[in-house]
């Protein structure tokens, strides 16, 4: 992956993050990469780009995300419902496919402590400069505050939690999956996940493990009409209008 810094004011930070996720940096003067994608760093941030001009940025000051923050539905929603947040009870959260963070983030803004892993260097950097924006901001200090984002495969991840007895209440998996040919052109920022994540080929080896290590319980977000993850039966379901909450108990 290239990085293109704006301007040389941009360059020693382009250089860092190139360092940091064995990425190459180009000067401006070297003009457009050849290549589907690259990164640019301006004064909004670090973002994903494409020849055709279309742009990704991770924001979490996003009018979209903060509506659903605000009006969301808070504790009565259903992902708080799954994940099994109460006014008494806010569970530590394991987010094993943290992709563009949305989740954890408004599961953060409920009170929950969130640890993302994502496996992707570029969805990763993307991220981190999100927190680091973010923490910037009063308003969402106290949110990022509960968010630790860690550079991980979480097949990898899960196990070590186990040796070192640090196991989360919730193990939240979002998984990509295929695309339908109805759902194939609707959402871009997904097209850009699948670009660089493709879909998980461990799932089933993810959720065993998760329910090797999670105190509660471990919860898999699917389309509402999806079949299954994997051929067990959840232990029980929650709907929401367009996602389906597929929910197991952990291994006694």
């Amino acid at each position: 992956m290239q990085i293109i810094p704006a301007s040389d004011h941009f360059l020693e930070e382009a250089n860092r993050l190139a360092d940091r996720f064995e990425f190459s940096c180009l000067s401006q003067k070297t003009g457009t990469p050849r290549q589907d994608f690259w990164l640019s760093l301006d004064t909004e941030g670090l973002a994903l780009q494409q020849p055709d001009g279309s742009k990704l940025i991770i924001d979490f000051s996003d009018k979209q995300l903060q509506y659903r923050r605000l009006h969301g539905g808070g504790l009565n929603q259903s992902l708080a419902k799954a994940i099994g947040i109460r006014s008494s009870d806010k569970p530590n959260i394991l987010d094993t496919t943290a992709g563009f963070g949305k989740d954890s983030f408004i599961l953060a803004s409920l009170g929950c402590k969130v640890t993302l892993i994502e496996r992707s260097s570029v969805i990763f950097a993307l991220l981190d400069d999100a927190f680091t924006r973010a923490s910037a901001n009063p308003e969402f200090e106290p949110i990022i505050s509960r968010m630790t984002l860690v550079h991980a495969d979480s097949t990898d991840y899960l196990p070590t939690l186990l040796e070192a007895h640090n196991c989360p209440d919730v193990v939240y998996i979002d998984p990509m999956f295929p695309d339908t040919k109805k759902s194939a052109l609707v959402n871009k920022d997904m097209q850009y996940l699948k670009h660089f994540l493709g879909a998980d080929q461990a799932i089933q080896s993810l959720i065993q493990s998760g329910r090797s290590i999670a105190k509660k319980r471990v919860v898999i977000k699917r389309p509402k009409k999806a079949p299954l993850a994997i051929d067990e039966k959840p232990n029980f379901q929650l709907y929401g209008k367009t996602t389906r909450f597929d929910i197991y108990l952990p291994y006694s």
